[in-house]
């Protein structure tokens, strides 16, 4: 990079070595046994997450009436836990022993049991049953799995229904352990299902509101997006509701299957998209936010169609899956691009990172080496996001990006930055592949408290500007 000197990497944090995090990933999908979870824990404890969200499973829990086999569940949780992470579970779906409709391959996908006294009264015992079996290894329970979705509450979504099957759910959560959080919504279509769903009894007894973003124009909208949520839920006198964002993500190769689909999608379109999505949902107030996913998954659940191969997966997973010559899933990982992003990004925010304003002016230089000039982001439609962070111990940094295309564009220019009062040693840290520069002289102008950085690298991903340590180097 133009005026730099690499200096080394970020080194890689443990989950078990992380206290506390917003950064988490899904292990979803498990309730229906599409592949095994196995070669997935380490990768997870050294990714350095701290939340892993998982579905709890109850056609694949309760197969007979009243009996309740967790031993599957219980291997997943026992070992995320070994690998210091803290599991999430979302409580999820039908059971055909109860609701006939709920009858198809893809795990009761879709089926509420809400339609007879004897589904809801079934449902209630499961709930109970998971509560009890868990009540020392979970703490978050979710419920349900994007009702606001035609593919997950069939017939057809109804904001009342999920409204009344949420609040049913919350009083059997809380009656049998009261310090456990309830997380409801789980939305992903729009923010009218949020209002028409919620009441204040519902808001009463809800902890946490969850959340799916899955768009082209990743971070576009994100800030105001949770602003929205947060007024619908203060409407609600729901001021103590937190927000988590559950689910976003998007492919790495070309799929016509899941969110995001027939797009030229490739690794490095993944990993840009990672970096921005999971900086803007930092600067925004959710209490953390969930990548999907870890691994490469069978993505319909629109119907009964399609088999475990190739032509019928999504390719949203930091860890990728691996075909035979019929394709067909081996069950064999490999670390994308992404993975190595995240990484980072895990270690950078690890422990107790927070948003602060740092006072900066942008400035629009010549730059010899490009035989042009800045990007000027003084421009209103410049289309560029900054935030500043400060670590626990005092060491700051300034992340920035411009906005561009990431299926079209792939921008390398510079910008120059003044930042007022910012103290410390300066470096500029890329995470798209973890390499730590130290900033030539040539490129620093200190003068009575303004420090201009001039001709810096920018990116349509996030670059980090740090003030201090704030990165541990790889010894």
């Amino acid at each position: 990079m133009y005026g730099l000197t690499p200096i080394g990497n970020v080194a890689p944090k443990h989950s078990r070595n992380i206290a506390s995090s917003r950064i988490g990933i899904g292990l979803e999908k498990l309730d229906r046994n599409l592949y095994n979870p196995n070669p997935c824990y380490d990768p997870i404890g050294e990714l350095g997450v701290k939340w892993v969200r998982i579905q709890s499973g109850w056609c694949r829990t309760e197969s007979m009436r009243g009996v309740y086999d967790f031993t599957w569940l219980d291997s997943i949780v026992n070992n995320l836990i070994l690998q210091g992470v803290e599991p999430w579970l979302c409580l999820c779906y039908g059971n055909e022993l109860y609701t006939p409709a709920a009858n198809n391959k893809t795990g009761s996908v879709g089926r509420p049991p809400i339609s007879t006294e004897e589904e809801r009264i079934a449902w209630d015992c499961y709930v109970t049953a998971v509560v009890q079996h868990y009540e020392e290894r979970i703490q978050l329970f979710e419920v349900w799995n994007e009702p606001d979705g035609a593919w997950c509450w069939r017939p057809e979504p109804n904001a009342k229904e999920y409204g009344d099957f949420a609040l049913r759910t919350a009083r059997v959560i809380k009656a049998v352990n009261p310090q456990a959080n309830v997380l409801v919504g789980s939305f992903c279509v729009d923010l009218a299902f949020l209002y028409r769903s919620m009441s204040r009894e519902l808001a009463e007894i809800t902890d946490y509101v969850t959340y799916h973003r899955y768009v082209f124009d990743v971070d576009t909208g994100v800030l105001e997006y949770v602003r929205n949520i947060r007024a619908i839920l203060d409407s609600f006198d729901g001021q103590h509701i937190g927000i988590i964002q559950g689910e976003t993500g998007t492919q790495s190769e070309f799929s016509t299957q899941g969110a995001l689909k027939n797009a030229q999608w490739t690794e490095h379109r993944q990993t840009k998209f990672l970096l921005r999505k999971i900086l803007i949902d930092l600067m925004s107030d959710v209490y953390f936010t969930s990548w999907f996913s870890t691994v490469d998954i069978f993505e319909n659940i629109q119907n009964d169609e399609g088999e475990l191969t190739k032509d019928w997966y999504g390719f949203f997973g930091l860890l990728g899956e691996t075909f035979d010559k019929n394709n067909r899933p081996l069950g064999v990982y490999h670390k994308k691009k992404a993975y190595f992003a995240m990484q980072v990004l895990c270690s950078l925010f690890a422990g107790e990172v927070h948003k602060i304003h740092m006072p900066v002016q942008f400035e629009c230089r010549k730059n010899a080496l490009t035989g042009g000039c800045d990007i000027d982001l003084r421009r209103a439609d410049a289309g560029f996001f900054c935030q500043g962070f400060e670590s626990a111990g005092g060491a700051r940094c300034f992340a920035y990006w411009k906005v561009e295309n990431i299926l079209t564009v792939d921008l390398d220019s510079s910008a120059t930055f003044s930042f007022i009062g910012q103290k410390g040693n300066l470096s500029l840290i890329n995470p798209y592949d973890g390499t730590v520069y130290a900033i030539n002289p040539d490129k620093i102008c200190m003068d009575d408290g303004v420090l201009t950085l001039i001709n810096m690298p920018l990116k349509d991903y996030p670059l980090l500007i740090t003030f201090g340590d704030f990165a541990e180097l790889r010894k």
